[in-house]
């Protein structure tokens, strides 16, 4: 199974890099600036949403994509005991 990063970041890629994840990237034309209320972790899920839709829209799998997305954000946040 690949993962798609919706993100062109290159911290992104070096962290799937390093976790040795197979992943494929898909940019997204998602304006981070829109996602400003909210706590952190609410903006972060805000945008990780926003980029799988416009992402999913491209593949046409949106519902499928937004929630197997939606899924392993949770998961991995819990796994890593990521604090947001």
């Amino acid at each position: 199974m690949r993962f798609i990063l919706a993100s062109g970041s290159p911290r992104r890629k070096e962290f799937m890099e390093r976790l040795c994840i197979p992943y494929e990237v898909i940019t997204s034309d998602v304006d981070e600036s829109t996602a400003t209320m909210g706590s952190p972790y609410e903006r972060v899920k805000t945008l990780a949403e926003m980029k799988a839709k416009a992402v999913a829209e491209r593949k046409n799998q949106r519902n499928k994509f937004k929630s197997f997305f939606h899924s392993f954000y949770i998961r991995f946040i819990k796994r890593y005991n990521i604090s947001l």
